[in-house]
């Protein structure tokens, strides 16, 4: 049986060639393992460096073995075919126990950043093994929702005494004076915040 995986809005291909829908039992069943999500803009990607370090760095530890940035750069070119700009994502899994890790990438229609300001709301909670991007995010999806049905754009995650770490699918900093101060929690080091942060130490900005 093949499953459908070149719809109008969505094309999913895994390791270079359209899946079959036994194929894709796997990642639809198990939360082991982890993604990075990009915006292709005319072909280029903001910050491709930092997506193929951080997917390197998690399959290391995930699985035990390291995952070529030039093999990942060809799946991407390979599922986006002729398409200029799109939203990326690459998962890596294991299809069985002890199994090699596969990938994973899906091409949908672009996204866009919001314009205006984002309310945020506190929620108690604070992600698992929070420096990887890994799949199985129910908690971060539950929370989001709840806080979008009140009115809010996103949910801010604290810990127990209070302590922000960062938000559902956001980082988040401060201004403290001339300095931009970033949460001393565990959290994700998102590809955006690396970006500003790189931006920041060329322009002598003070950071913390």
């Amino acid at each position: 049986m093949t499953g459908v995986t070149d719809l109008p809005d969505l094309r999913i291909e895994l390791d270079g060639r359209a899946p079959t829908a036994e194929e894709l039992f796997a990642p639809l069943m198990s939360n082991y393992g982890h993604f990075t999500a990009m915006q292709v803009r005319g072909r280029a990607v903001r910050g491709l460096d930092l997506h193929l370090t951080r997917l390197d760095a998690a399959t290391r530890e995930l699985f035990g073995t390291g995952l070529d940035g030039d093999r990942v750069r060809e799946l991407i070119r390979h599922a986006l075919a002729d398409t200029e700009d799109a939203a990326v994502r690459v998962n890596v899994f294991a299809p069985a126990p002890g199994a090699a890790p596969s990938v994973l990438v899906s091409v949908r229609p672009p996204m866009t950043m919001p314009t205006t300001p984002q309310a945020l709301r506190t929620v108690p909670y604070q992600r698992p093994v929070a420096h990887l991007k890994h799949t199985g995010g129910f908690a971060q999806g539950f929370y989001r929702d709840q806080v979008q049905r009140a009115g809010f754009d996103e949910a801010l995650l604290v810990g127990p005494d209070g302590t922000v770490s960062e938000g559902t699918i956001t980082n988040v900093a401060f201004i403290a004076g001339d300095t931009v101060v970033w949460p001393d929690a565990p959290a994700l080091d998102g590809i955006s915040m690396l970006l500003l942060r790189e931006a920041l130490d060329r322009a002598g900005r003070p950071w913390r």
